[in-house]
């Protein structure tokens, strides 16, 4: 039985992860052309205008810029393929290094920004789909609208505005480590956190009201109604689930 679930599981995975490896080789070899394509040398861009002719050679022949394109790119892709992504042109460090060193930070925000997005979205997606054409689905339709359209650079300095520097209690910039403290942390963690969260937000709440107001009009809910009972349970027991497999896909 577990040879066959597994044979399954690999059946469902093992197409998606093909496709997912051929649009990231697409993907990086599109990056690589465009930068191919820009103009300019990218040795007179790390050393400046003024560098002398031998220490351009020398950042060609270490960056193998003289080679051909394909040449460079089947280079770089060999070590990829053996977990070496490199050296930054800027700082000189290993990119994995630096990957690794910002991913906890990266995580941290994409984790509390994805909470608050989801806790937020819920109960206005249920709340918009039960009172659809209501002035709460109105003023949610514009506001949403709002926060879509406005960038998230914009909101993100809104928000420092306003929290940090007007109602303050919030720090507007730096970072404190978990490590180091978890309420600093989640201080200086609010703001950044809160700016994804507002992006997320209008498109989750949309998707989940799309599909509670298919599923209000199943039969089984019908059902529950003509039995009496209580609208929050039939919103968030019955109605919720088979409403929240897009939400979740997207999430």
């Amino acid at each position: 039985m577990s040879g066959h679930r597994g044979g399954t599981l690999l059946r469902l995975v093992g197409p998606r992860l093909l496709r997912a490896a051929a649009v990231l080789l697409l993907v990086g070899l599109g990056v690589s052309l465009l930068l191919e394509l820009t103009p300019g040398d990218p040795a007179y861009a790390l050393l400046g205008d003024q560098a002398t002719a031998d220490q351009i050679a020398a950042v060609h022949e270490r960056l193998r810029l003289d080679d051909p394109f394909p040449t460079r790119y089947w280079h770089w892709m060999s070590g990829l393929a053996h977990g070496d992504f490199g050296t930054s042109y800027l700082t000189g460090e290993p990119v994995l290094s630096s990957v690794a060193e910002r991913l906890p930070v990266t995580g941290e925000l994409i984790g509390l920004a994805l909470a608050a997005a989801l806790v937020t979205a819920v109960p206005v997606g249920v709340l918009t789909a039960h009172r659809a054409g209501g002035w709460a689905d109105r003023s949610w339709s514009l506001a949403s609208s709002a926060l879509i359209a406005t960038p998230p650079f914009v909101l993100a300095l809104l928000l420092v505005y306003l929290l940090a520097l007007r109602v303050g209690g919030l720090p507007a910039t730096g970072w404190v480590a978990p490590a180091d403290g978890l309420g600093e942390n989640l201080r200086h963690a609010v703001l950044p956190a809160a700016t994804l969260a507002f992006a997320l937000v209008p498109t989750f709440s949309r998707m989940l009201r799309a599909d509670m107001i298919a599923t209000l009009r199943e039969d089984f809910i019908l059902t529950a109604r003509a039995r009496g009972l209580p609208v929050r349970r039939i919103l968030f027991r019955h109605a919720l689930r088979p409403s929240s497999f897009s939400l979740v896909t997207l999430a």
